[in-house]
């Protein structure tokens, strides 16, 4: 089949040749209509016996009646995974028909698809396999939505970032209690605030990611916590996150206004750290973290009558380093040559003695690097 068709059928993943992914790729919405013919309603009407991923995603002039359309050439009972994202133009009785009819359906995004309102997730619960749900930047959805998604109480990843617009509709979270499942929780640019406390209730929670969201005074008690992104949160210690301690890998605090970093000696697992845009005074901390592998202070204000790179030796697996825009303090790396740098990143730093390595490090712009490393700028 062509790769210009709206319809691919493959087999994604190689170990399970009985799933397969039907994508539509981003094409006007005519050659999607004409796309549902005989020969391709054979073909996906023989889905039965396999499990299918369906992607509809950015499909900007789907219609409700396109939609349907498609629906009609595939059996309901086969849809494990359903994108719909950036589908615009679909209203509230297009999800109402995927909750009246994918009974097996385990993950459905609806990310930007902006016309549903609270009606559109009336009955979610009634897909009781349902274990991802991603619904960004969905604002019409209204007040009572969290009311609707906290009685999936088998739901293991929820996504509801830039979804709620309307600080009265927080009251709500406390809905959110009953996922005691839930392993992964995103709700970025949310303004959370003090509500963030029902988190706590959420004991299998291992990723949570609460950027621009208030603080996170509230996460004590979360024992298996594994990833925490809080950039841009009003932090005052990190006392909160101490029942953490010994399963946190990856934490993210930049930009949130910290001037001392000594708690984090408790965090000895720490593998990934991003402390970018704080006030550093010194690094002595980090002599506490051996597993360090990834540490990102980009664009920090530093005290350069303390502050200096020798610690960073007790984290002999570092080898990825964050120091651009530091205008103002000459940074010697030579205490630094006995471990594995490979990247880093020190743009517009007086980097003094960048020969000291007897190894290729390549040396990227701040934008670069947070992209390799997977994070947000």
């Amino acid at each position: 089949m062509s790769n210009s068709h709206p319809f691919k059928l493959m087999d994604s993943l190689p170990a399970s040749t009985w799933q397969s992914t039907i994508s539509f790729c981003p094409l006007p919405l005519v050659s999607i209509l004409s796309a549902v013919n005989s020969r391709l309603r054979n073909r996906l009407r023989a889905l039965p016996a396999r499990r299918a991923s369906v992607d509809l995603s950015f499909q900007l002039r789907l219609t409700d009646s396109a939609f349907s359309a498609i629906c009609r050439t595939i059996q309901h009972q086969s849809v494990l995974e359903l994108n719909l994202e950036e589908c615009k133009q679909l209203s509230d009785a297009s999800i109402q028909f995927i909750i009246l009819h994918f009974h097996q359906l385990r993950s459905l995004n609806i990310t930007g698809c902006r016309q549903l309102t609270v009606g559109a997730l009336r009955d979610i619960s009634t897909l009781h396999f349902l274990q991802r749900l991603k619904c960004v930047r969905c604002s019409g959805l209204g007040t009572e939505v969290l009311l609707q998604i906290g009685r999936c109480t088998q739901l293991l990843e929820l996504d509801i970032s830039s979804l709620l617009p309307c600080r009265a509709l927080m009251d709500t979270t406390d809905a959110l209690r009953n996922l005691r499942a839930l392993t992964t929780f995103r709700a970025n640019e949310v303004p959370l605030e003090s509500r963030i406390a029902f988190l706590r209730d959420l004991k299998s929670l291992r990723h949570v990611e609460i950027r621009n969201s208030g603080g996170f005074d509230d996460l004590e008690g979360l024992e298996h916590l594994e990833y925490l992104d809080a950039f841009s949160n009003d932090i005052s210690s990190f006392t909160t996150l101490t029942s953490s301690k010994d399963c946190l890998l990856h934490l993210d605090v930049s930009y949130c206004g910290l001037y001392e970093f000594q708690g984090l000696t408790l965090f000895t697992n720490l593998q990934f750290l991003v402390i970018s845009g704080n006030n550093i005074h010194c690094l002595d901390f980090c002599s506490s973290l051996p597993k360090l592998e990834t540490l990102l202070m980009n664009d920090s204000a530093l005290s350069p009558s303390t502050f200096s790179l020798q610690p960073l030796v007790n984290c002999p697996l570092l080898h990825t380093l964050g120091i651009a825009f530091w205008r103002r303090t000459e940074l010697d790396l030579r205490p630094l040559a006995s471990l594995p740098l490979r990247l880093c990143s020190a743009e517009e730093s007086k980097v003094v003695s960048i020969d000291c390595f007897d190894h290729p490090i390549q040396w990227v712009s701040y934008s670069d690097l947070l992209k390799l490393c997977g994070v947000e700028g």
